[in-house]
């Protein structure tokens, strides 16, 4: 399979995905489609003085400092910044080689002469007279030229046998600092460095053919659209699939720090995320259907009145008129639809010449969230809900997964990957009681968050955000994605859940037709808790201005008794 981290997995999940549905596949054992595959790490890399010698000259600059030096390619993507990478030095079926061992046995056959000229090859001055610190203060580095001159005569000094040792198993693994590379616990990156820029050199970048084009057009200079790539970063690119292909098939991968590293088997390309485009959505922002605010029927039509004063504004509590409208909603054709989680919020109209922010204007927000509990323990949660203040968002919420595509949720090796208490994907979770710590329920979260915020992705304009059904109501409804992005239909093709934010111009909002939703509840031995928390303040005005008025805080709880939505809100006022 061609060793590239993202064509091969592209090629993978479609045959995973008609799998998924049914597919006769013949021919094809899954086993084979998934990670490790077969490709082979080279041989000979050519080594940075290699590359040096050839390529560290104009022609070549800024594609040298992208990759072999500190630009931002070199720092972020292939993690020169962070130093550590999450792979190990040592291949599949090999025996770790104990650097630091390595070089203490060394040193051990130096004489004391010798030590002391490997210590003079230490690239740093130090301050010797500074008191407290046992090895002095760095204060400078030495020029480039008296640590080559440090090195030769300390390799000098060195017999055949020692030389050829420090050669082949010291000095291949002492970076730039002279500091020992562990390469049994990190893969080094200068390795990384060095076969990417070699790759896009073979794959065919050349500064005849490309050079003026990225020198001018490609810095994102002219009257192009913002983002323009080199084409030799578009070759970076390709070569970095490629060398992460190439580590993820040859090497083993570890997760964690110190004591609690541990290895981690690669899986996929979303963890660790290499991720660049979600080619199984595409819209190219979320919520851009504009309609009227009467034909989106699942907002609440609370009316305020922004004629008050600021101070009357914050002391008034009675703000919320009907908080059941919050939940239960009717869609145009009369049928009855509830609200999983919302974000509703308003602003007071803004006054024709005033920007947004430069003055006081009244806000109202709120936050409606649910949660499915088990039978037996309704009664204790619902009771201990109604007691509690949710401001502080510290009761369970949605997760982000901005690792997952739009379609790989619910059935995909990566999405399984990710539903476990470590990574927030369970389907149930506890809540525990602030004060004493007793638990009171396991509770299941009714929402998950799409989120694809890939800066590199340009087949998108903004950041693509809208919620989804939690992967129990998927599961026990028998939900199936429908063809509206943030749309899902039962088994009968009938849309029954959906997000309105996916297409509309509107305020988050994920919502399920009551009827199946109720009814999916009673056969599982289910029952739902909303919990409501919001605010109602005066925002803005200018950074000298000093308003203190202070601010109205809601919280409460919601649920079924006797199949009649029931509950209430206490509201508090705070400054």
């Amino acid at each position: 399979m061609y060793p590239n981290i993202l064509l091969r997995d592209y090629a993978r999940e479609i045959i995973e995905f008609a799998n998924h549905l049914g597919l006769e596949l013949e021919s094809i054992e899954l086993s084979k489609t998934r990670p490790p595959y077969n490709s082979i790490w080279p041989d000979k890399i050519p080594s940075k003085e290699e590359l040096e010698s050839l390529y560290d000259k104009e022609p070549y600059r800024e594609l040298w400092s992208s990759i072999m030096e500190d630009g931002d390619f070199s720092r972020y993507t292939i993690g020169t910044n962070y130093n550590h990478s999450d792979w190990s030095g040592c291949k599949f079926n090999e025996t770790p080689v104990d650097r630091k061992q390595v070089f203490k046995t060394f040193k051990c056959k130096l004489t004391d002469q010798q030590k002391d000229l490997y210590d003079a090859t230490d690239p740093f001055i130090y301050d010797d007279k500074c008191e407290g610190i046992k090895f002095g203060r760095v204060v400078g580095r030495k020029a480039q030229e008296e640590i080559k001159a440090s090195k030769k005569l300390f390799k000098n000094s060195l017999s055949y046998d020692l030389l050829s040792e420090f050669e082949n198993e010291i000095e291949p693994y002492l970076d730039h600092n002279n500091n020992l590379l562990e390469t049994d616990k990190h893969f080094d990156l200068r390795l990384a460095q060095q076969f990417i820029f070699n790759r896009v050199i073979e794959l065919g970048w050349d500064p005849e053919k490309h050079g003026n084009f990225d020198q001018q057009i490609g810095t994102g200079r002219g009257r192009r659209e913002a983002f323009q790539e080199r084409i030799g970063k578009k070759y970076q690119w390709i070569a970095y699939y490629e060398y992460m292909a190439r580590l993820a098939d040859n090497f083993t991968r570890f997760e964690g720090y110190g004591d609690e590293r541990k290895e981690n088997p690669y899986q996929g390309p979303w963890e660790p995320y290499v991720r660049d485009i979600d080619p199984t959505i595409l819209l190219k922002e979320t919520g851009t259907k504009k309609i009227s605010n009467k034909e989106m029927w699942w907002l609440n039509d609370e009316v305020f009145d922004w004629t008050c004063s600021n101070e009357d504004w914050v002391k008034s509590s009675t703000t919320i008129t009907n908080s059941y409208a919050f939940i239960e909603v009717k869609d145009d054709n009369g049928d009855e639809w509830i609200v999983l989680e919302s974000h509703p919020s308003w602003k007071e109209p803004k006054i024709i010449g005033n920007d947004d922010w430069g003055h006081p204007r009244k806000e109202v927000w709120y936050q409606i969230r649910s949660y499915i509990v088990k039978v037996e323990e309704f009664e204790n949660f619902r009771c201990w809900a109604i007691a509690q203040d949710f401001m502080g968002r510290w009761m369970p919420e949605c997760t982000d997964r901005y690792q997952l595509f739009n379609r790989e949720y619910y059935w995909s090796e990566a999405f399984k990957s990710f539903k476990s208490d470590y990574y927030g994907g369970s389907d149930w979770t506890s809540v525990t009681d602030r004060e004493s710590g007793a638990k009171i329920a396991d509770v299941s979260v009714t929402s998950i968050n799409y989120l694809w915020e890939e800066e590199f992705d340009k087949s998108k304009i903004e950041t693509l955000n809208f919620l989804k059904p939690s992967n129990l109501i998927f599961e026990k409804m028998g939900l199936k994605s429908g063809e509206v992005e943030g749309s899902f239909n039962d088994e009968n093709g009938t849309m029954v859940c959906f997000a309105a934010e996916a297409v509309y111009a509107s305020k988050p909002h994920l919502l399920v037709k009551k009827e199946p939703f109720l009814t999916m509840l009673r056969d599982n031995g289910f029952e739902i808790v909303w919990t409501l928390l919001g605010e109602k303040g005066v925002i803005g005005g200018s950074l000298i201005s000093s308003h203190h008025y202070g601010r109205q805080e809601f919280s409460g709880a919601f649920y079924y008794e006797d199949s009649q939505l029931t509950g209430s809100h206490k509201t508090s006022f705070t400054r």
